[in-house]
């Protein structure tokens, strides 16, 4: 099924109550319905607007749902937008916690600590324990090599990062996926090469917390 791009704009949202109501709907539409690379600055946008809201939904879908890992992972997901990095990675680990054999959060989990932009949060010894779990459970995922290769740059093992990049390459384009995904991947590569380590960039749509 397909959706439509839609737009989102800041003087749609107008009532806070009536969007209360709406956002759990919105949030579980499939990202490409705003736009690819869109849905993290909605929710920036509704929490410039209405302060908490996001999270208080997100929470609500948590107590109606006690011990579910989809409205924890994105509530972690959530947190990374927003620059809270460390209710991110706290956030991880509760659902962790939950289900040690999910390669979805082990995953995840193990991105944010390699490459969180706060040096203090980063820790790539293990992200590189996560990734290795991860990989026994989804042996074929691009997406899980590259954060292995993410993991082992912030570890400092470059030869290792470079191997696991190009890996990731091969998998997306044994696939036939070769798009945006691919720049992307490629750009971690050429970091590797150069003995740097992948940082993701703080969202300039909101100030940390």
């Amino acid at each position: 099924m397909e959706f439509p791009v839609a737009e989102y704009k800041k003087n749609n949202i107008t009532n806070r109550e009536a969007f209360d109501i709406l956002y759990p709907n919105i949030s579980r539409l499939p990202g490409a319905y705003l736009g690819e690379g869109n849905f993290g600055k909605f929710n920036a946008e509704v929490e410039k607007v209405y302060p908490g809201l996001v999270e208080n939904s997100i929470r609500q879908e948590l107590i109606k749902y006690p011990g579910s890992i989809v409205p924890l992972m994105r509530l972690a997901v959530f947190y990374g937008e927003m620059n809270r990095y460390k209710d991110a990675i706290e956030t991880c680990d509760k659902a962790l916690q939950l289900n040690e054999s999910n390669s979805f959060i082990l995953n995840n989990f193990a991105w944010l600590l390699a490459t969180c932009p706060d040096d203090k949060l980063r820790d790539g010894a293990k992200a590189v324990v996560l990734t290795k779990k991860a990989m026994e459970i989804t042996p074929e995922s691009e997406m899980i090599y590259d954060t292995a290769a993410a993991a082992y740059a912030e570890a400092g093992d470059f030869k290792e990062a470079i191997s696991m990049q190009e890996k990731a390459i091969e998998l997306l384009t044994s696939k036939g996926k070769e798009d945006k995904a691919l720049d992307i991947l490629k750009r971690h590569l050429n970091s590797y090469k150069n003995n740097l380590p992948w940082r993701e960039t703080p969202s300039p749509v909101t100030a940390s917390r």
